[in-house]
């Protein structure tokens, strides 16, 4: 039996800016991105933010209140 395709979407942090590669290994279209900051725990704090189609978004680290800050693409 075959099995569905596998894809992986490399995320990558250089001078404060996320960036991760583009969507062509799906299957399906994409809607947009998305950014979550997430607490020490794993959990999302406040709202997402919606970068749409872009690949990339630059961090604000400015409101960050720990050394170690989390964020989620989805």
């Amino acid at each position: 039996t075959s099995s569905q395709p596998v894809c992986s979407v490399a995320l990558t942090q250089q001078s404060g800016t996320l960036s991760w590669t583009t969507p062509l290994p799906f299957l399906e279209a994409l809607q947009g991105y998305s950014i979550r900051l997430l607490d020490e725990q794993g959990n999302p704090t406040g709202a997402p933010i919606n970068v749409g189609n872009q690949t990339s978004y630059t961090l604000d680290l400015t409101s960050a209140t720990t050394q170690q800050v989390r964020y989620q693409v989805t």
